[in-house]
């Protein structure tokens, strides 16, 4: 990134590929929107019939849910944020300018998960985001990747180590940039959606697990859901042991 000379910045890894057409197209996008980020839609596919199942997973962590044309990130809207927007670094067409004067860089010692922290950097200089439907990146799909690897021999202290390593970096980079107050909230934010549930949980948050949320409030013993509501379609639904018992029309609130 430091040597970058283009106006425009794209990431690849090297197992994926990508359209032919994606950066004319996000090109035209970020030039008529004044965007700082365009993001395309991804396609997950797996080499062999076996890994298949890791597809689905994969395309939980990387869709954008709603169709949206176009918002700047704030402190209001982080949340939604978050919960839509891919955290890799692929599949986006950043300006370069907004990547040299906000110092955006990723973690510097050598760590697994390093997008995890460069995401929250992206987010907490509260960028203008734009979306396109068409889909850029085919992200593949690999039994033996590093991900896929840690996951099926069950690594978690490792894991945890290395998504410590990047989010304190990430932390420590939002704590320099915005004042203590916007800090506080935007960490709060990120906290409260349980994005990162390994680095913020207690052993009694795996006992007990309470969430609320401005659009969610669930309370959790070993799992197992004792009382949910949930703001959903213009609807509050509140939810006893799996069981709707009441539905909310916001409206009529």
């Amino acid at each position: 990134m430091d040597a970058a000379s283009g106006d425009y910045i794209f990431f690849l890894d090297s197992d994926d590929f990508i359209q032919s057409d994606i950066i004319e197209k996000m090109y035209n996008k970020i030039c008529e929107t004044n965007s700082d980020i365009i993001i395309s839609s991804i396609k997950a596919f797996a080499e062999d019939k076996e890994n298949e199942y890791l597809v689905k997973k994969a395309i939980k962590s990387t869709s954008i849910y709603d169709t949206i044309s176009q918002y700047r990130v704030s402190l209001s809207n982080l949340e939604d944020a978050l919960n839509k927007i891919p955290c890799v670094s692929w599949g986006k067409l950043f300006s370069t300018k907004f990547i040299k004067e906000n110092r955006l860089r990723f973690i510097e010692q050598n760590a697994k998960y390093e997008d995890n922290g460069f995401f929250l950097k992206m987010l907490a200089n509260f960028p203008i985001i734009s979306f396109i439907e068409d889909v850029g990146v085919m992200y593949r799909i690999r039994g033996n990747s590093i991900t896929a690897t840690m996951d099926d021999r069950k690594r978690k202290k490792e894991k945890l180590q290395s998504m410590r390593l990047v989010l304190d970096d990430g932390f420590e980079y939002i704590n320099n940039i915005l004042s203590d107050v916007d800090a506080k909230e935007f960490c709060s934010t990120v906290k409260n959606i349980e994005i990162f549930p390994w680095y913020f949980k207690s052993p009694l948050d795996l006992i007990l697990n309470i969430k609320w949320s401005k659009n969610n409030k669930k309370i959790e013993l070993f799992r197992l859901p004792i009382l949910r509501e949930k703001i959903k379609r213009n609807k509050k639904v509140l939810s006893i042991f799996w069981i709707p018992v009441k539905r909310y029309d916001l409206f009529n609130i």
